[in-house]
């Protein structure tokens, strides 16, 4: 995707890695229920509220779909949604999976995991979404170079030397203050 076909008049919006950025662990126990990180509702209600699509992005599900029927993963991807619902509505626009295992020494396989940006692409395809006024919230290195790769910005979450929060309301408070979805960018 060119630069010229990553902006524009395409909608904001925040991309939200499930596995290191909203559950608090991967759905493997025994009723596979969805649980999130503390704050995690209410950091992206606020993220819609303020004009942001809202695409949650499982770059894992392949390794998923090595344990899990194709059946449970959608319905741990209908779970998840039910999470996000209000009055009847989902504040979520898309729910995006990559089917794909990992290839060898656990390395992407293909263009959907992270750090590839395959998903984002994806998204921005089919919700025209504007990759300039778009953030990536996941865990890990891999997190910048994704967003670099597909012209957004970045929140990493974790604990370690290149995290920014290990908390998703900090995030969200953090795109907040740094980008105004309708204004433009108030600060770099």
């Amino acid at each position: 995707m060119s630069k010229q076909d990553r902006s524009g008049t395409g909608r904001p919006a925040v991309f939200i890695d499930e596995e290191s950025a909203l559950l608090i662990a991967p759905p493997e126990f025994a009723d596979r229920t969805p649980r999130l990180r503390p704050h995690a509702q209410a950091a992206l209600f606020a993220l819609a509220a303020h004009g942001y699509s809202l695409v949650l992005l499982s770059s894992q599900a392949g390794s998923r779909l090595a344990r899990w029927s194709a059946g449970e993963v959608a319905l741990h991807q209908q779970q998840l949604l039910g999470l996000f619902q209000e009055d009847g509505e989902s504040g979520v626009t898309d729910v995006l999976s990559c089917p794909h295992l990992p290839g060898l020494a656990g390395k992407p396989a293909c263009d959907c995991q992270l750090p590839r940006a395959g998903l984002l692409f994806e998204a921005a395809r089919r919700h025209d979404l504007d990759l300039d006024r778009c953030w990536l919230i996941a865990g890990g290195k891999r997190t910048r170079r994704a967003a670099r790769t597909a012209g957004c910005r970045s929140v990493v979450m974790g604990s370690g030397r290149h995290a920014d929060t290990n908390d998703l309301m900090q995030a969200a408070k953090k795109i907040l203050r740094k980008h105004d979805p309708v204004q433009g960018m108030v600060s770099a």
